[in-house]
């Protein structure tokens, strides 16, 4: 529980059997300097209950990085996120039989979230938004990644709101859907 965790890495872990969440981040504060992000790498995480949330992110974090960790369900979500973040990154992780990959939860302000080259298969959802994200929300790439074999929607918006709310969220050059590819036709 932070809220300052500058260089802290957890690494080659192997996180099982819990019901509740596996990993729990509350307002963890990286620094942008490469040696004082907050890295959160080689991680495996698979829950006991389908119930469960793998790694759940409250508060004001900034510069947690989830790399190449493995998320093995059943479970309810891979990575909930709910609060404000900004400089985080979810790349080159997998997620396997979850209700939700990543869920982002809540109002908050999301400052480029990167969530990039990760491989969601056989999830329901692959990313959820549950609502529209706060004010001062901008910069969010999603791009890269694989969806395959899902039961539900690749990215999921809340219903009754169209996409086009969310454009403003994503870079005005285009770039924060670039590159994704799906099973789907």
């Amino acid at each position: 529980d932070g809220p300052f965790l500058g260089g802290l890495t957890l690494r080659s872990l192997n996180v099982k059997g819990f019901t509740s969440q596996g990993i729990l981040a509350e307002n963890v504060q990286g620094f942008a300097n490469a040696d004082y992000k907050t890295t959160i790498d080689r991680v495996r995480v698979n829950p006991a209950s389908q119930q469960a949330v793998g790694m759940r992110i409250n508060g004001d974090t900034t510069w947690v990085h989830v790399t190449n960790c493995r998320f093995l369900g059943p479970m309810a979500a891979g990575i909930v996120y709910n609060g404000n973040e900004e400089d985080c990154r979810v790349g080159q992780c997998a997620f396997y039989d979850a209700a939700d990959g990543i869920r982002i939860q809540g109002q908050g302000r999301l400052l480029r979230l990167r969530i990039q080259e990760n491989t969601f298969y056989k999830v329901g959802n692959g990313i959820v938004f549950t609502r529209l994200p706060g004010e001062g929300t901008g910069g969010l790439v999603i791009s890269q990644n694989l969806f395959a074999r899902l039961r539900g929607n690749d990215v999921s918006v809340p219903r009754g709101l169209k996409w086009s709310a969310f454009r403003r969220v994503f870079p005005d050059d285009g770039s924060g859907l670039r590159g994704n590819m799906t099973d789907r036709r």
